[in-house]
């Protein structure tokens, strides 16, 4: 009984990890990479204290808590591995270029949407234009300011009043 209560925290523990996961997987896909490390670096965390809560917890069975510990590991090195590998093949400046030409500049961009008189009340396209550079010259920036201009590229999504 005493298993099968621990095994019960243990799963709540790595449903939460696991719905992170998922978040950091689809942030990535869909060329958040800056927003997707700020992820997987709070899946990190929230990994390592679970990890940390487990072996705290006296009360759990050895064998129990050794498997445990062991999904929570595997949860985040599986995506770090992934991700590293990724980034390896085409690297994260080049992925958000890829972001910013579809979300800004495409033909369902914030761009066109925003240049529509009046403009769209969900879109905050005075904020757009704080962000706006031209493709050629993203490759000028640093990953700070390319990291910058995703999270704000966010925002004006959120519109105006968010």
């Amino acid at each position: 009984e005493l298993a099968i209560v621990a095994m019960n925290t243990i799963d709540r523990g790595i449903a939460q990890l696991t719905q992170l996961d998922d978040e950091v997987y689809k942030t990535f896909y869909q060329g958040r990479v800056y927003r997707a490390r700020d992820l997987l670096n709070e899946l990190a965390e929230q990994t390592e204290r679970l990890k940390t809560s487990l072996a705290a917890d006296s009360s759990i069975p050895p064998a129990v808590k050794e498997q445990g510990l062991r999904r929570a590991s595997a949860i985040l090195e599986a995506r770090k591995e992934e991700i590293a590998s990724l980034l390896n093949s085409y690297p994260a400046p080049l992925r958000f270029a890829t972001y910013y030409e579809k979300e800004v500049l495409g033909s369902r961009g914030l761009l066109k949407a925003c240049s529509v008189t009046p403009p769209p009340r969900d879109r905050d396209c005075l904020l757009l234009k704080t962000v706006l550079v031209r493709p050629d010259k993203l490759d000028q920036l640093s990953e700070d300011q390319l990291a910058l201009i995703e999270k704000t590229l966010e925002r004006v999504k959120e519109g105006p009043l968010h």
